[in-house]
């Protein structure tokens, strides 16, 4: 069993990595220095809206793994492991919706 808690300590820190990473190139994007048109053009682009889906997607999923390790912290550890399973599924749910989206595209 220690084994698996490791195994989820290890995705959990890439997850919340990727996370962190896709929501600063997101807001790098909202906040550079780009001009007016190239913000709108950004705004209606479906790419912004389905890279903007995977950034909540990464949230909902941090979140739901700090749940999971503040669970499992105070000895409620059923509960956590089962909420933590349920955000990996909707986080991985909307990663592959948006990645076979993009690829039919390109």
């Amino acid at each position: 069993m220690e084994g698996y808690h490791l195994l989820l300590v290890s995705m959990a820190s890439v997850t919340a990595v990727a996370g962190t990473v896709a929501l600063l190139i997101y807001r790098g994007l909202e906040e550079s220095g780009k001009t007016f048109m190239t913000k709108m053009r950004l705004q209606t682009d479906k790419t912004y809206r389905e890279f903007r889906a995977l950034t909540y997607a990464h949230a909902i999923q941090a979140l739901g793994l700090l749940i999971l390790g503040t669970g499992m912290f105070m000895g409620f550890r059923e509960t956590g492991i089962l909420i933590g399973r349920t955000v990996t599924v909707i986080q991985g749910t909307v990663t592959i919706t948006v990645m076979a989206r993009w690829w039919r595209r390109f």
